[in-house]
């Protein structure tokens, strides 16, 4: 018996240090592990990124995550948040939460460590902090890189939302009956409304450019307006001559709207560096060359003479500012009552 007693106080030893291990380490069972990730390392000013934190923990021991801190860097907007939860094993839960960031000035960020609470809030846990190397606009002349416009985001509908419908449906009805009473009571001698202006849709697109150029918009600085008024006209003119509704289309929408149309060769990019440029100085407050500008108009008015053809179009324009677009042969086309 006695020859066994060395092996006895040896796993009594290692009994003792596995206690004392364990007793160490109870204390971090319940704090989650924190992971902050960027979609990519670089990227264009006003390109979104997406920011994904996973943390993965025992359920219940941990609290919602504090992002206040990315609210205090200059220049960042933080966009719409997505959230997923789900169960491990042994009661572990993971959650996923992505947030859509753009960022408006060039530079390199980092994004501040986001604080996790835990064990009641008696404990916080630090996710890591991951930085982006954000470029800026290239002030180059044609070839210069577009940027993606921001992506558009849905709100949920609800009956307020509905209301101005249903009172524009009121009125119009009202509109109606009155137009049609005063039709049927109108005086017999009352003179016909005078004959429609008529010229060739080219003619009439070279008539509101030249408007536009006499105003010297961008020249006053006001390029904004200059470019909203700018692509106006475009988004007319293609709606008339390829008949799609080009003015509550998005750019990108009416880009593949014209795939399958019959442009002629380089009409397609040029309607694209056209749209595109101009969103980016109406809504990401790009900085084009200041030839950019005069060019911009020149390109819309070469695409009109070489689209003019395909076929000729008329349009009449009426005293009551209608607006009606037509074959020569047939004068049957589409009646618009907007003053665009």
């Amino acid at each position: 018996m006695k020859r066994f007693k060395p092996y006895t106080a040896l796993c009594a030893r290692h009994l003792y240090l596995f206690g004392a291990l364990t007793l160490l380490a109870s204390p971090l069972a319940g704090q989650p592990a924190a992971r902050l990730e960027l979609s990519q390392p670089d990227a264009r000013f006003g390109e979104e990124v997406t920011a994904t934190l996973t943390l993965s923990g025992q359920a219940g021991t941990f609290a919602q995550p504090d992002f206040s801190a990315w609210e205090a860097i200059e220049n960042l907007e933080i966009l719409q948040t997505r959230q997923a939860e789900k169960a491990g094993e042994n009661g572990l839960s993971i959650l996923t939460i992505q947030h859509g960031l753009i960022f408006w000035d060039s530079g390199y960020y980092e994004l501040p460590p986001v604080p996790i609470p835990y064990n009641q809030g008696q404990d916080t846990a630090y996710s890591n902090s991951p930085g982006i190397q954000i470029m800026g606009f290239p002030a180059e002349s044609d070839s210069v890189r577009l940027m993606p416009i921001k992506a558009i985001i849905d709100e949920p509908l609800t009956l307020r939302d509905y209301l101005p419908f249903a009172v524009g449906g009121l009125l119009l009805s009202a509109f109606v009956l009155v137009g049609y009473w005063l039709w049927k009571n109108k005086r017999p001698d009352a003179k016909p409304p005078a004959p429609p202006r008529r010229l060739t849709l080219r003619e009439y697109l070279l008539e509101q450019l030249d408007e536009l150029e006499q105003k010297g918009l961008w020249q006053q600085g006001q390029t904004k307006a200059y470019h909203s008024e700018l692509t106006a006209h475009a988004r007319s003119y293609l709606a008339y001559r390829y008949q799609i509704p080009a003015r509550e289309l998005t750019t990108t929408e009416i880009l593949d709207r014209l795939k399958g149309a019959h442009l002629p060769e380089g009409g397609l990019q040029t309607v694209q560096q056209l749209l595109q440029t101009a969103d980016l100085v109406k809504f990401a407050k790009a900085a084009p060359p200041e030839q950019f500008h005069a060019e911009a108009l020149q390109r819309l008015r070469r695409f009109a003479a070489a689209t003019a053809g395909q076929p000729e179009l008329m349009i009449a324009i009426y005293a009551d500012g209608r607006k009606e677009v037509y074959e020569p042969q047939t004068e049957e086309g589409t009646t618009d009552t907007s003053n665009a």
